[in-house]
């Protein structure tokens, strides 16, 4: 929407700003903070502002990137980017002077911004933006009709997000959507405004023919956020409350041995997905149902397909690579594609921290994985039975004490005569056991590619599962891994 906010005499004023904030772009000082890595995707970016005086951090040392930025935040930003000359303000509030000469200039409209501390969205930093490129494109309606979410955008800020989108200042997330009501971050904010600023800095579509018609070709960009992988709009390096507003809470919060924790989405197991969180900050992303990467690899890629499109190296049940910062596993299955996909910051697998809250864990998690398996291939979920937790987890004590690795014991007793003697009575009994393993992704997946294994997993007459998980430092294996399954009639 175009405002009657604008004048002849802001071209004017504009003109001059952007000269001098194009000048002060190439002249950006350096300042390090704490929680700002050189490799971090908007480091560059706040160091370019820092420098123009046009954002600082903390006294703590720390830029805090992932904190969400105010609308009176902002406004200050554009403000010292663009050198304006503050009008003075009769209010004693610190932003009153940026905000007052913000009104004045026409880069807001006081009847939508009420509240000024409150955290700004990208719909409306889209509509400042607009507001101050004044950008008018005649053809910005073949662009978004590529966008997901662009007619549920609110219609105050509609047309300025497909303004900003098809300048190529903001790029829209890899699932096809801009987002205009998520909440912007501090990181976010300073990529947008750099962007704002410097026209080499922005990614913009372009049209392509095809058989006739005259389709958008969407740059092949991440988001903002530059994460190379995302599920459910979710990206590596969001903050929490980012978290919520895109996928809600999570169901339940696991410790996990790596030192962050596990956000755990099973709802029905048809979107199934993990969410890693470290200090407020999403760190490591799972799903076995849908994942989006900016490399055209997802949930059943073929293996060579995936060869072709990154460097991997074949680990036998998975494949590994590293991609822009990020550790990535590539879960195979026995048909030779891409059954999930693990990815992690690479800063933060450094540890190994397995604890009894940890073990719980991965037991857990194996339990949401057998599932995730079977509701994937049209088979019920099955349900936790702690008399099989039992059974299971003696076996694998019993397998790490008495050195030994197999589904019958040393007493002769196989996995359905130990069910039965703790009482259980089922029409159907299996196993499987691993050992010599990291992870509970590691374990189930290694299942998962064999096939004795799967067909455990993936039998339907099955209703119950136990898992058993025992670490010990002085056992051949150190880790070992006990499923027992059981049906009734």
């Amino acid at each position: 929407m175009k405002h009657s906010l604008r004048h002849a005499s802001l071209l004017l004023c504009l003109l001059f700003i952007f000269q001098i904030g194009s000048a002060q772009i190439h002249g950006a000082t350096s300042k390090s903070f704490t929680d700002v890595s050189n490799t971090d995707w908007f480091s560059q970016d706040v160091q370019t502002l820092v420098g123009m005086s046009a954002i600082s951090g903390y006294t703590d040392g720390k830029f805090r990137p992932y904190n969400n930025v105010t609308v009176a935040e902002f406004l200050k930003i554009v403000m010292a980017a663009t050198d304006q000359v503050l009008i003075e303000s009769r209010s004693s509030s610190w932003y009153s002077p940026y905000v007052d000469t913000a009104k004045a200039l026409g880069y807001i409209d006081p009847y939508y911004f009420k509240d000024y501390t409150r955290p700004i969205t990208r719909g409306e930093i889209c509509s400042i933006i607009d507001n101050i490129l004044q950008l008018d494109y005649s053809n910005t309606h073949l662009f978004v009709q590529s966008l997901n979410d662009y007619t549920d955008i609110d219609y105050r800020f509609r047309d300025s997000c497909g303004d900003v989108y098809m300048s190529g200042i903001m790029t829209g997330y890899l699932d096809k959507t801009i987002r205009a009501d998520a909440l912007a971050s501090r990181a976010e904010a300073t990529t947008l405004v750099i962007r704002m600023l410097d026209e080499s800095r922005r990614r913009v579509p372009v049209l392509e023919t095809v058989a006739g018609l005259t389709i958008p070709l969407l740059v092949s960009v991440p988001n903002v956020s530059e994460s190379p992988v995302s599920i459910d709009g979710v990206d590596i390096g969001m903050n929490q409350s980012q978290v919520v507003s895109l996928i809600g809470n999570p169901s339940e919060v696991l410790p996990c041995q790596y030192g962050y924790d596990w956000w755990v989405y099973p709802g029905d197991y048809s979107d199934f997905k993990l969410i890693g969180v470290k200090n407020d900050k999403v760190v490591s992303l799972f799903s076995n149902i849908q994942v989006d990467t900016d490399f055209g690899i997802g949930i059943g890629s073929s293996e060579s397909t995936l060869k072709q499109a990154v460097s991997v190296a074949d680990k036998g049940d998975f494949f590994f690579g590293v991609h822009e910062g990020l550790n990535i596993k590539y879960y195979s299955s026995s048909m030779n594609s891409i059954e999930a996909i693990w990815a992690t910051d690479s800063t933060v697998h450094s540890m190994n921290n397995i604890t009894a809250d940890t073990i719980q864990t991965m037991e857990k998690l194996l339990l949401h994985l057998i599932n995730g398996s079977r509701v994937k291939n049209g088979l019920s979920s099955l349900k936790w039975c702690p008399t099989a937790h039992v059974t299971a987890y003696n076996h694998s004590v019993d397998m790490a004490i008495n050195d030994y690795f197999a589904h019958t014991n040393l007493r002769g007793k196989k996995s359905y005569d130990r069910m039965m003697d703790a009482g259980i009575d089922g029409n159907a009994y299996a196993e499987n056991i691993a050992a010599n393993l990291l992870n509970a992704f590691d374990a189930h997946y290694g299942f998962m590619h064999s096939d004795g294994h799967r067909v455990n997993i993936l039998k339907d007459d099955l209703d119950y599962v136990g898992i058993g998980v025992f670490n010990s430092q002085t056992a051949r294996y150190q880790l070992y891994v006990t499923e027992n399954f059981y049906g009734v009639e």
